[in-house]
């Protein structure tokens, strides 16, 4: 009854009681049934960011452009990115810039044309993220073996 739920002091009736208990949890059941809704448009929103930094990244995409290009406030942006993918829009892109460039350098690309590849159109901006994400600059990078 309206009593055991613990909102009805007075009045009314125990048949107005369980009445009234009753639409207050049909409330709640529609309120959870709009966030399950809210979840999956988080999870839309992080798809097409996802989609966003992996074929645009070389272009120095930031995340204050996805957030904008997707319509949202960039703090609530990076609280369902992180949520759904377990790490910040911003690690997310320097790690995927920094695993790109470490191929490429593998491969025998050049520093210079490795950076502007993963969106870095300043070598020494590039070289000090390098040598703090790898602990070595990009000019140490091991070639791959064939």
């Amino acid at each position: 009854t309206a009593m055991e739920c613990g909102l009805f002091e007075d009045g009314g009736g125990e048949g107005y009681e369980s009445f009234l208990c009753g639409i207050i949890w049909q409330i709640l059941g529609v309120l959870q049934n709009k966030g399950a809704g809210r979840t999956e448009e988080a999870r839309g929103y992080v798809r097409q960011a996802l989609d966003m930094m992996e074929s645009e990244y070389p272009s120095g995409l930031g995340v204050s452009d996805i957030s904008e290009r997707l319509h949202l406030n960039r703090s609530y942006f990076a609280v369902i990115f992180k949520d759904a993918v377990g790490v910040s829009p911003k690690q997310y892109l320097k790690e995927l810039r920094m695993t790109r460039a470490s191929q490429l350098l593998s491969l025998g690309v050049s520093v210079t044309v490795t950076a502007n590849s993963v969106g870095y159109p300043d070598i020494f901006a590039f070289s000090r993220a390098f040598k703090n994400y790898f602990g070595y600059p990009p000019t140490d990078q091991p070639e791959a073996e064939n």
